[in-house]
């Protein structure tokens, strides 16, 4: 029998999903004596000793497939960096007052013009980022720089922490959308208003084109592009790279990827981020099943051979 919400969960589940919701609750409450600083520090410190196992195979299977050459000393420092930032990342986000209050700690090195330009344009702005850094960085300094920008995020699976993080990704910038048809629908009618969106483009999306990332095809979808074509928004990269200090960000925006062909500058943008990744290569979330139907295509291939 199924609930209205969809399938009946098992009992495991069901305690999971009580511990998560208490754990969202009761940590903050717990932690909020620390001084946000020294969380953000310590989550790093935690971020590099404690690498979880299926994590650190995905980043592994990731880097196998489109930097078969890394070397192992340099793995090891990306698999390490990729922690120590993911970590940082979680409590900026569960911090975020903290964060949006500390604009001395976001600085735009080059692009500041081009936001201008967008803004001056009157035709809203699509600013394409990824799981690069710390991504909320970049719509506070487009706040910052005058230009208010929402985003389109994908809704967590734990009710409550959706609703606390919606609340929190609010503070960088409306609207805040969730992905799917509903949201989308939004995006398009916020774009065509004038207004301005954010989105991280460099997950896998089921049934889009495969365009090249990294040197392998993968499922990129073009909508956004066919979006800036059609109303004539510029379609600008922007990454906010994380310092040394693990507390500040570099921001920068790019110049705006020319209207054209859509699956042509979706490869564009793709390139825009290799660039960034190997640039800083622990700085970029390698956690993701980017090449997924790739790597099961040659998993299928050396199994017939």
């Amino acid at each position: 029998m199924a609930d209205e919400d969809g399938p009946k969960r098992s009992l495991g589940e069901r305690a999971l999903a009580a511990v998560e919701k208490a754990a969202t609750i009761l940590l903050p409450k717990l932690l909020s004596p620390v001084p946000t600083d020294s969380l953000i520090r310590f989550g790093g410190w935690l971020g590099r000793r404690l690498p979880n196992l299926s994590a650190k195979k995905r980043i592994e299977d990731n880097l196998d497939l489109v930097r078969p050459d890394m070397p192992r000393e340099q793995r090891d420092a990306v698999i390490r960096d990729v922690g120590d930032n993911f970590t940082r990342v979680l409590i900026e986000y569960q911090r975020m007052k903290d964060v949006v209050a500390r604009a001395d700690r976001r600085t735009v090195s080059s692009g500041a013009e081009v936001v201008q330009a967008a803004i001056e344009g009157g035709k809203g702005a699509i600013f394409l980022t990824a799981h690069y850094g710390n991504w909320e960085i970049c719509r506070l300094a487009a706040r910052d720089l005058g230009m208010e920008t929402g985003i389109l995020y994908r809704a967590f699976n734990n009710d409550l922490f959706d609703e606390i993080s919606f609340e929190l990704i609010r503070m960088c910038g409306e609207p805040v959308l969730h992905k799917g048809r509903r949201g989308m629908a939004q995006l398009v009618r916020h774009v065509m208003a004038g207004g301005a969106i954010t989105v991280l483009i460099d997950q896998r999306n089921t049934g889009a084109p495969m365009i090249p990332f990294m040197g392998e095809p993968t499922e990129t979808a073009t909508a956004l592009a066919e979006l800036a074509v059609r109303t004539g928004a510029p379609m600008i990269p922007v990454r906010a790279r994380r310092l040394e200090d693990g507390l500040s960000f570099d921001v920068k925006f790019e110049e705006p990827i020319p209207p054209g062909d859509p699956v042509e500058m979706m490869a564009e943008m793709n390139r825009r981020i290799e660039g960034w990744i190997d640039e800083d290569p622990g700085q970029w979330f390698w956690l993701h099943r980017r090449w997924k139907n790739r790597q099961r295509e040659l998993a299928a291939e050396a199994a017939g051979d």
